[in-house]
């Protein structure tokens, strides 16, 4: 039987993975320059435990964001572009 949602018979939403836009990617990565990762985590996601499956996974992503610097960066530095993710 499923799970009613608003008193109809539909599958409720799974939930899905968060996509940061590049106006919050942007100063993530300026902080990361002048702090350790811990402290990065700890500052714009709390509540993430230092050595848990979400510390490890948020690690992997600012990581990759480094990678992708300065496409980051290009897109944060303009208005149209910055809210998209």
């Amino acid at each position: 039987m499923r799970v009613s949602v608003n008193d109809k018979s539909r599958k409720p939403h799974k939930h899905k993975r968060v996509s940061e836009t590049f106006a919050f990617r942007a100063p993530v990565l300026a902080f990361y320059d002048t702090h350790t990762m811990p402290k990065l985590v700890n500052t714009f996601w709390p509540g993430i435990e230092l050595r848990s499956k979400a510390y490890t996974t948020k690690e992997r992503v600012v990581l990759r964001w480094k990678k992708e610097r300065s496409h980051i960066e290009s897109m944060a530095a303009s208005s149209k572009t910055a809210n998209q993710k």
